[in-house]
């Protein structure tokens, strides 16, 4: 039986760039793809992956063509597993992935993060200057593109809320093109504890979308996590994953995103 600690971290890895595929009457796997650029954090997903399996399945390379060019990927996958047909149904009841109160029910922040981390973007609100004269951020905004109806996107906000405190306010990315697809978004103070909330559970890798202050026309804040701050937060995860270790069974997360069969 997994601990609410694995269920979260594992309901959070089927939310995002996960796909579950049902391979018999009682047995579902999980894939995993991203880009190439993305392969460190898809070995962190993995190796925590494979301890809850109990599996050394590898981080695999593979070329995916896509609208007409081909683009370096990386992909993982489970074990089938009778553990995973149950969420299989739950986020599949029609064969197509759909967000419910029933699967969101049990996932923490651990497993939000993980969300955040595949879907998640930071944008830049309002840009200024200090008082050097230097280009700064002066406030960032975070968005979750999810592409869901509106009611979907209400009640997954319901939920983030309840997790984090963070107010994120449904809005629609692609007006005419997609009318009925809905992304969340949150800025200043409401992006702030968000990102607060979420930092103890950041992979290295993705730590760019965990800095406020990030700039990515300039590079600046990435650079500058990497030096400064990527020790600090690496710290808090060290200490997230040790309490991890010591739970119980009731002790209380350029994306490519494609369902392809497991390379063989």
């Amino acid at each position: 039986m997994l601990s609410l600690s694995d269920s979260s971290y594992l309901k959070g890895a089927c939310l995002g760039d996960g796909c579950l595929r049902k391979v018999s009457g009682t047995t579902a796997l999980l894939q995993i793809t991203h880009s190439a650029k993305q392969k460190e954090y898809l070995q962190w997903k993995a190796d925590r992956l494979n301890k809850i399996f109990k599996s050394s399945n590898e981080v695999k390379p593979r070329e995916i063509f896509l609208s007409g060019k081909t683009h370096e990927a990386c992909q993982w996958w489970s074990p089938s597993s009778e553990v995973l047909l149950p969420l299989w149904k739950e986020l599949y009841p029609d064969g197509r992935k759909r967000f419910s109160p029933l699967f969101l029910r049990e996932i923490g922040l651990e497993g939000l993060a993980l969300l955040y981390m595949d879907d998640g973007n930071l944008h830049i609100r309002k840009r200024g200057r200090n008082k050097q004269g230097e280009l700064m951020i002066r406030e960032r905004t975070v968005e979750l593109a999810l592409y869901v109806p509106h009611n979907i996107a209400v009640m997954i906000g319901d939920w983030i809320e309840c997790l984090t405190g963070a107010s994120f306010i449904p809005r629609i990315p692609m007006t005419s093109k997609a009318p009925d697809k809905w992304n969340l978004r949150a800025g200043g103070t409401e992006a702030r504890r968000f990102v607060d909330s979420l930092k103890p559970f950041a992979c290295k890798a993705m730590a760019y979308k965990f800095d406020l202050h990030y700039d990515s026309s300039s590079n600046r804040g990435k650079a500058k996590w990497s030096e400064a701050d990527r020790e600090k937060y690496l710290f808090e995860a060290d200490k997230v994953t040790r309490a991890r270790s010591t739970q119980t069974d009731n002790a209380v997360g350029d994306d490519i995103v494609l369902s392809l069969p497991p390379l063989r």
